[in-house]
């Protein structure tokens, strides 16, 4: 089996266990029917499987760039079966794992001064957050008017589409 496919199966198989982990698949149906067949994996077996696949993709792919993007998305996948399976990391950890980034949380210095800052612009006297929240809701839209925006770009989006590319039967109809 290749990597890809390891790959594959691995991304469907945790899907098994986090509802819409895997939001849209493309690849060969008979992956998809093999892993829904299957009683779902163990998340410490995932995590197995994840660093084997990691331990596997050197030279896998022939091409550096490709195999440095998948080492990635493997290490966010191993990350999210550990988890699963009830390893303890920091958040920072799994950051750094599923995201590829680095942080520091920020220190008392620097959480001082966004208080300060943050006294300073938002109207008002009394107590930082009390006055926030008084700040959003004044801004907060109500409901009917983002669906109604929502609507609107939706129905200029279908004229688009149908313009472009065509629309199915009775597809510039639909609601």
């Amino acid at each position: 089996m290749d990597i890809v496919e390891r790959y594959l199966l691995l991304t469907l198989r945790i899907g098994r266990h986090i509802d819409g982990f895997v939001d849209a698949y493309y690849g060969p149906p008979e992956l998809a029917e093999r892993v829904g067949g299957e009683e779902p994996a163990r998340p410490a077996a995932l995590a197995d499987e994840a660093r084997d696949v990691a331990g596997a993709l050197a030279g896998a792919l022939g091409d550096a760039r490709r195999e440095r993007w998948l080492a990635a998305q493997v290490e966010g996948l191993t990350a999210v079966c550990e988890r699963l399976a009830g390893v303890e990391m920091t958040f920072a950890d799994e950051v750094r794992r599923c995201y590829g980034m680095e942080f520091a949380p920020p220190t008392e210095d620097e959480l001082q001064e966004a208080h300060r800052r943050l006294d300073e612009l938002v109207p008002g006297a009394g107590d930082l957050g009390e006055r926030f929240r008084a700040w959003r809701r004044e801004r907060q839209l109500p409901a009917a008017v983002v669906l109604k925006a929502a609507g609107a770009v939706k129905d200029e989006l279908r004229r688009r589409t149908a313009a472009l590319f065509g629309l199915p039967d009775g597809g510039a109809a639909r609601p």
